[in-house]
């Protein structure tokens, strides 16, 4: 998807927000973000607090919380009558982050890395007979776990990044998880360089990736985030239930060109590897 269309998408959800808080009255929103959101999840955050100027129904106390650091503040101080819906976290991070506050609260999150069966059918479309492999740790065990084993190389989780690449001989493709113990900002470019050397890649689960040497990633799209997100709230605020945990359906794809080239790949389009891979988990017809 490009900018441009990514810009519209946005704006258009932004004003779908505006919309509903003038349809109503007297909401009781409270936002939560961490200090380090950067300008975009800013913009977003302004857009949930205009929330505050409406009315999401007969349940309408709630906490919107915009990152982990945001989610962990919102529990520590939370009241079991309060319930809190989670954005802009992985789903990793919202699961750790429940395992280290075990309190009665209701909550619910729009995950901020896409589902991770979408890395696996772009990593598969990427490549069509290669090894592909991820890394199984105590954090990424849920996420493991909703992958055909059949279509993957299952690593245990490594001692060190030297037995992760020892392990990663062979692989052409290496699906990353948002997993802080086994990739971080300390090892991520060492590992990226050891894998070229090889003959392989990352495939991951943000644009950031792919700008640090990644060979694609695929991610919700910010738009749906926020659009998933009106939908939780006007939810909860018309029944007093809060939906499940969720990945978003609409993503996108960004591809190191450069890297693509260098590696034999060729001919990688990001808005149609988008549709191919919405397609294949049935995200559209």
């Amino acid at each position: 998807m490009s900018a441009i269309a990514t810009s519209r998408k946005l704006t258009s959800a932004l004003v779908i927000a505006v919309a509903f808080v003038v349809m109503t009255s007297y909401a009781a929103v409270q936002v939560v973000a961490q200090h380090d959101a950067n300008r975009a999840i800013q913009s977003i955050k302004s857009a949930i607090m205009e929330f505050a100027l409406g009315d999401t129904g007969a349940y309408s106390k709630v906490t919107v919380t915009i990152g982990r650091e945001g989610f962990e503040k919102a529990l520590a101080s939370a009241d079991a009558k309060t319930p809190i819906i989670a954005s802009f976290i992985s789903s990793t991070d919202y699961e750790s982050v429940l395992a280290d506050h075990p309190i009665s609260v209701k909550t619910t999150a729009i995950y901020s890395n896409p589902d991770p069966v979408a890395q696996v059918v772009l990593a598969r479309i990427l490549s069509e007979h290669g090894r592909l492999s991820v890394v199984q740790s105590p954090i990424s065990l849920s996420i493991t776990r909703s992958i055909d084993p059949s279509t993957v190389n299952v690593i245990e989780h490594p001692s060190s990044i030297q037995q992760l690449l020892r392990k990663l001989n062979g692989t052409d493709l290496f699906v990353v998880f948002p997993d802080a113990s086994t990739l971080n900002s300390g090892n991520v470019r060492y590992v990226i360089r050891s894998l070229y050397r090889q003959g392989a890649a990352l495939v991951g689960y943000s644009e950031k990736i792919t700008s640090i040497g990644g060979l694609a990633s695929v991610y919700p799209a910010r738009y749906a985030m926020l659009s998933e997100l009106e939908k939780t709230m006007q939810q909860y605020g018309q029944t007093g239930q809060l939906p499940d945990p969720t990945f978003v359906d609409d993503v996108e794809v960004s591809v190191n060109q450069r890297l693509a080239t260098s590696l034999g790949f060729s001919g990688l389009h990001e808005g149609e590897l988008e549709r191919i891979v919405e397609r294949e988990l049935g995200f559209t017809q």
